[in-house]
């Protein structure tokens, strides 16, 4: 079993389809982040849970790319923040090695 981890939370790997991320963020400035017109243009909170598809499929690589760099920076799960680990597990997940 692998746990896969993303601090302050999940929405860190999802601004990550976006744009690089290396400074904290708190739940709400995510949420709100999240919302504006070059991310999923609508109200995320409302939004979370439905499906991401459309928005960041195409982006999993540019995602995966991030996050490498951010862990590469941050690869202590406990102490920091940002942090994700999401990344080093999607080969496994999809059985593929190319996103």
């Amino acid at each position: 079993m692998t746990i896969l981890f993303s601090s302050i939370c999940f929405e860190i790997w999802i601004l990550m389809h976006f744009e690089s991320v290396m400074r904290a963020y708190t739940r709400k400035q995510l949420f709100t982040k999240l919302s504006g017109p070059n991310y999923f243009d609508q109200d995320y909170i409302a939004f979370k849970g439905s499906s991401y598809r459309r928005f960041i499929y195409d982006r999993v690589g540019f995602a995966i790319k991030n996050a490498k760099r951010l862990y590469a920076r941050n690869h202590e799960m406990a102490t920091n923040n940002p942090y994700t680990d999401i990344h080093l597990a999607l080969g496994r997940i999809f059985n593929r090695k190319i996103f």
